[in-house]
């Protein structure tokens, strides 16, 4: 008798662990989901923004400037100014020093930045910051359903001329693979919230 009594409190004692267990695992689990799903909510990952995307989702202009942008890589815009230039003669010989000034543009790689306009099919002028003329083009121009990269007036040697803010810079020629890039997750979700009629039956 004693026996079985022990033996039933042993097997209470064991349930009540396994339980207790059981529910300290589904808790863990619990929130450990929770902040994973937050966790991939904040932290989704940029991918480049292509011409096969804009396509397959259809984007037209008003949701291409409701997505956020990120430069991939440090833009680097820079022109050369002459700003002064003096002679000078001495033991004989003529010197020319010619000085100038450099105006540079920095926009930091994950810069965020919106579209300011659509310009066409496959190009887009992107805006990093505030003011007149201050974007940059990117685009798929040859229509490969590639990167939207960014686009110069003109490719020479080692560097590309573009237009910034009514004034010319260059880039240097890796500047024909800095891209735009977006977050995907923020795409579907932004598609998601799209009202869709059900229809009226009589």
């Amino acid at each position: 008798m004693i026996i079985l009594e022990r033996l039933l409190i042993f097997a209470r004692t064991a349930n009540f662990v396994i339980k207790n267990k059981t529910m300290i695992k589904i808790k863990t689990l619990f929130f450990g989901g929770i902040l994973l799903a937050l966790g991939f909510t904040s932290c989704a990952p940029r991918i480049p923004f292509t011409q096969e995307i804009r396509e397959q989702y259809k984007l037209t202009e008003s949701e291409m400037r409701q997505i956020q942008f990120y430069a991939s890589h440090d833009i680097v815009l820079q022109r050369g100014e002459q700003t002064d230039k003096s002679k000078a003669t001495s033991e004989g010989k003529l010197t020319i020093t010619d000085s100038k000034s450099v105006d540079q543009v920095l926009i930091k790689a994950g810069t965020p930045g919106v579209v300011e306009k659509v310009i066409g099919p496959n190009k887009v002028a992107v805006s990093f910051e505030n003011g007149d003329g201050r974007y940059l083009v990117f685009g798929d121009p040859f229509n490969k359903k590639g990167r939207y990269t960014l686009l110069a007036a003109d490719w020479k040697g080692n560097k590309g001329e573009l237009n910034y803010a009514g004034k010319t810079y260059y880039v240097p020629a890796s500047g024909a693979n800095y891209y735009i890039s977006f977050k995907m997750r923020k795409l579907n979700q932004f598609r998601k919230k799209e009202h869709v009629a059900k229809g009226k039956k009589l």
